[in-house]
């Protein structure tokens, strides 16, 4: 009840509660405090009453915003100066929510203001992340520059390893890598665990324009992650013939394998949509009877993941061995039966 006086800006009712004992550090299943929801509705003066009472500023939510956060995404300059003379330590200022480009009454945005105030800007979250590899997420070259100018790390790294070109890679935005690579970052660097590329980032965005700027760039295009997947396997598996075209035209190796021996004709087979895809694929040359660690040819994945009638018979006229078998000693007929298809039966 105390969440919902301070949302809806009730001081009256927020008094009454704590006076009747209410537990003013109580939680959501969010791990929202009361503050966090009094922050979201701009009233300076019941986050004033609230720190009064003892409430904690320094609790963070399961997506590790603080109440300063909250201040950001309600745009409130008054409570965020509030906020800034009370809490003691600012982890970090941007949150996948908050509007880095929103702008006070005195035409400040977010960013400039804190800045202005002493805000610490190298700061990291949990993960390792600073301000800036969120602005480079969203898409804003101009708060890149600022931050820049006023001595952001650029090479600074996330717990993954992810450097600013990978998520500048998720903003479909040509001119903020264009300009980050012009400041030196190393175009082919991995990700920590999963050894993903920004171009790995790239294609599962789907971004031909910033695909085909990182090849010109001499992005490597077969790089592998730790599961040996390249990009072409990435784009194999989404609905764009586009990107897959370009990047066998640009030199991807159409029959590298996983480390679970599946090739590009295997992703691209597990989905629907993508018989324009399988059809280049196999036109190019690709091993159509090439097995898993499973015995799983395209055949395979193609019935059991329920693809059209049309990509089946096309790779049976393709010659792919309709009689392999598993590992588990079951042939293509067997997948067909389990899912109940019936496209195959003509009257």
């Amino acid at each position: 009840m105390l969440h919902y006086a301070c949302q809806y800006n009730s001081i009256e009712v927020i008094e009454y509660l704590i006076s009747k004992g209410v537990d003013i550090n109580s939680k959501t299943n969010k791990n929202e405090t009361v503050l966090h929801f009094a922050c979201q509705s701009n009233s300076k003066e019941i986050i004033e009453y609230l720190i009064s009472k003892g409430v904690d500023i320094n609790v963070k939510t399961e997506k590790n915003k603080t109440v300063l956060h909250y201040a950001c995404q309600s745009n409130s300059k008054e409570v965020i100066e509030y906020l800034i003379s009370k809490v003691e330590v600012i982890e970090y200022l941007i949150s996948k929510g908050a509007d880095i480009n929103s702008k006070t009454e005195n035409n400040e945005t977010v960013i400039t203001y804190f800045i202005s105030k002493g805000v610490d800007i190298n700061a990291k979250t949990i993960r390792n992340e600073t301000v800036l590899h969120y602005a480079c997420q969203s898409n804003s070259i101009e708060v890149i520059e600022y931050l820049i100018s006023k001595g952001v790390d650029t090479n600074s790294k996330t717990k993954q390893n992810e450097t600013l070109l990978h998520f500048a890679c998720q903003s479909n935005s040509v001119e903020v890598i264009e300009y980050l690579i012009s400041k030196g970052l190393d175009i082919n660097a991995k990700t920590k665990y999963e050894r993903k590329t920004m171009l790995h980032y790239a294609c599962q965005s789907n971004s031909i324009e910033i695909i085909e700027y990182l090849i010109s760039k001499g992005v490597n295009i077969n790089a592998k992650t730790i599961r040996n997947e390249t990009v072409l396997h990435y784009v194999c598996q989404r609905n764009n013939f586009q990107i897959v075209k370009f990047l066998v035209e640009k030199g991807a190796n159409i029959n590298t394998k996983t480390d679970e021996n599946l090739n590009a004709l295997h992703y691209a087979c597990r989905n629907k949509n993508t018989f324009e895809t399988i059809k280049y694929l196999i036109e190019k040359g690709i091993d159509i009877n090439a097995k898993t660690d499973e015995n799983l040819n395209a055949l395979h994945y193609a019935c059991r993941n329920k693809n059209t009638f049309e990509v089946i018979e096309y790779l049976i006229s393709k010659g792919i061995d309709i009689n392999a078998k598993t590992t588990q000693n079951e042939n293509a007929l067997h997948f067909v039966c389990r899912n109940n298809l019936s496209f195959g039966m003509k009257k």
